[in-house]
C-alpha cells in the first residue's frame, strides 16, 4: 500500500502533467475552440474533534467515504456514560414500582372507608364536597394547560436556536467555499495573502461560533426537558389532589364515623401523601435519565455537512479532546507508519487544514473532511478566446479519469496575470463546480470545460 508521501507525489505529478497539457492546448487553440483542458482543485479541509476529553471507542468511517450531514463518524468511550444511564433507568423503574404499590394502597384504603360506611351515609353528598371536587378538576385542567403552554414556548426556543445553528453552519460552508475558490486556485490565488489570511481567520471564528451555538442548543434542549418534567409533576400532583377529593367526597359528609372509619381515613391520607412524594421522585428520575441520554449523545463526532472523509488521525483507544489527537515523538516516523498503526488518510503528510507541519508532541484533528461542493477547475485559455469566459457564464465540466461527465459549473474568475507559452499568451480561468462530485474525484485530476 502506498504511503501518504507517495500519494502526495502522485498528486503533484498529476497536476504537473495536467498543467503542461493545458499550456499546449491554449498555445495551439483557435478562436473557435469550445472545450478547454483544466486541472481540478478540491475544496478546503475541515477538522472535526470531540467536545470533551476522552478515549476513542469507535471510528465508523474511512478516508474516501461519503458522509451525510448529521451522520455519526466516531464515538468516545461510552462505558461510564452508559453505566450512569443504566443506573438512572434502573432507579426510575424502581421508583415507578414503589409508586404503583403506594397507589394500590390508596385504592385499598378507599375501598375500606367505603365498606365501613352505611349505604345511607355513602349516598349523601354535600354541596361543599362537590365544590371541592370541582376545584380539584379545575386545578388539573389548569396544570395541563400550563404544561402545554410551556412545551410550546420551549419548542419555539429550540426552533430558534436550531435556526441559528443552521445559519452558522451555512456561513462556515460559504466561507470555506470562498476560501477554496479565491485562495486555493493554482496558480495564483485570486485573493491577496492578507485577504486569504483574513478569510482563514474568519473560518476559524465561524467554527468557534458554531461550536458555541451547538452548546447553547444542547442547553436549551436540556432546559426544555426539565420544564417538561416539572409540568408533568404538577399535573400528577393535581390529579392526586382530585383523587383525594373524590375519595373523601362521601366520607366527609358522614355525621360521626366510627373509630374504624377514622383510622381508615387517616391511613388513606397518609398513603395519598406518599403517592404524591413518589410522583415528585419519579419526575426527578425522568430528568436524570434524559440528561444522561443527552450526555451519551454528545460523546460523538458528527458531520456538519455532506462531505467526503479525507483523513482519520485517531484510532480506538486514542485519547482525544477538543484540540484533536496528540502525536508523540518523531512525526515523520508517525506519518510513514500510519498505515501499519491503523491510521488512514488521503492527505499528504502536511495537514491541509492548518497549513503547518506537525511537530513532536503536536495535535492533529481526529477526522478531516472536505465538502462535496466547492470544487474548482482551472483552465488556461488563449487570449483570443478569453472574451467568452465572463464571470457567471454556465459551463459543463467533465472529468474523464473519474468517470464524471458534464456536471454543472459556472465561470467564477479570470486571473489577470498573463502566461506566455509557445509564442502565445493565455490566462488562467477558474470554473466553480456547482454540482456535488463523487468520492473518486481527486485534486489534480485533468478536466475538460465546455461553455454553455
Amino acid at each position: 500500500m502506498a504511503t501518504r508521501t507517495q500519494a502526495s507525489i502522485s498528486v503533484l505529478l498529476a497536476v504537473g502533467t495536467s498543467v503542461l497539457a493545458g499550456v499546449a492546448a491554449f498555445g495551439a487553440a483557435a478562436v473557435s475552440q469550445t472545450q478547454y483542458a483544466g486541472v481540478v482543485t478540491a475544496a478546503s479541509v475541515t477538522p472535526l474533534n470531540f467536545q470533551s476529553s476522552g478515549y476513542v471507542e469507535n471510528v465508523v468511517v474511512r478516508p474516501g467515504q461519503l458522509v451525510a450531514q448529521g451522520q455519526i463518524l466516531a464515538t468516545q468511550d461510552t462505558v461510564q456514560a452508559r453505566a450512569q444511564l443504566a443506573a438512572a433507568q434502573a432507579s426510575l423503574t424502581n421508583d415507578q414500582s414503589i409508586e404503583a404499590a403506594d397507589q394500590a394502597a390508596v385504592t385499598a384504603d378507599q375501598s375500606r372507608v367505603s365498606s365501613e360506611l352505611s349505604p345511607q351515609v355513602q349516598s349523601a353528598q354535600s354541596q361543599e364536597d362537590q365544590l371541592q371536587v370541582t376545584k380539584a378538576q379545575d386545578q388539573v385542567t389548569q396544570a395541563q394547560q400550563q404544561a402545554s403552554a410551556s412545551a410550546t414556548v420551549d419548542q419555539q426556543n429550540i426552533d430558534q436556536v436550531d435556526a441559528v445553528v443552521q445559519s452558522d453552519q451555512s456561513k462556515l460552508a460559504a466561507d470555506t467555499s470562498t476560501y477554496a475558490e479565491q485562495c486555493q486556485t493554482s496558480p495564483p490565488p485570486s485573493y491577496t495573502q492578507v485577504q486569504c489570511d483574513t478569510l482563514k481567520a474568519q473560518m476559524s471564528s465561524d467554527q468557534s461560533t458554531l461550536t458555541d451555538q451547538q452548546g447553547l442548543a444542547t442547553s436549551v434542549r436540556l432546559q426544555a426537558t426539565q420544564t417538561e418534567a416539572q409540568g408533568a409533576g404538577a399535573v400528577s400532583q393535581a390529579q392526586i389532589s382530585l383523587q383525594m377529593a373524590q375519595g373523601l367526597e362521601s366520607v366527609q359528609s358522614a355525621p360521626a364515623a366510627s373509630s374504624t372509619v377514622a383510622d381508615a381515613q387517616a391511613a388513606m391520607a397518609r398513603d395519598q401523601a406518599q403517592v404524591e412524594r413518589d410522583k415528585a421522585t419519579i419526575s426527578k428520575d425522568q430528568m436524570t435519565v434524559q440528561a444522561d441520554q443527552l450526555a451519551l449523545y454528545q460523546l460523538a463526532v458528527t458531520a456538519p455537512f455532506n462531505a467526503i472523509v479525507l483523513a482519520v488521525n485517531g484510532q480506538v483507544g486514542t485519547l482525544a479532546d477538543q484540540a484533536g489527537v496528540r502525536l508523540y515523538g518523531d512525526t515523520s516516523a508517525t506519518s510513514a507508519g500510519q498505515q501499519d498503526s491503523g491510521l488512514f488518510s488521503l492527505l499528504p503528510p502536511t495537514p491541509q487544514a492548518t497549513g503547518s507541519t506537525p511537530s513532536a508532541n503536536s495535535e492533529m484533528p481526529l477526522i478531516e473532511i472536505r465538502a462535496v461542493s466547492g470544487w474548482t477547475v482551472t483552465s488556461r485559455v488563449a487570449e483570443t478566446s478569453l472574451g467568452e469566459f465572463t464571470p457567471g457564464r454556465r459551463a459543463a465540466v467533465t472529468i474523464p479519469s473519474a468517470g464524471v461527465a458534464a456536471v454543472k459549473g459556472v465561470v467564477s474568475a479570470v486571473d489577470p496575470l498573463p502566461i506566455v507559452a509557445n509564442g502565445s499568451t493565455g490566462y488562467n480561468v477558474v470554473v466553480r463546480v456547482t454540482s456535488e462530485l463523487p468520492a473518486r474525484v481527486l485534486s489534480g485530476m485533468t478536466a475538460d470545460v465546455a461553455l454553455r
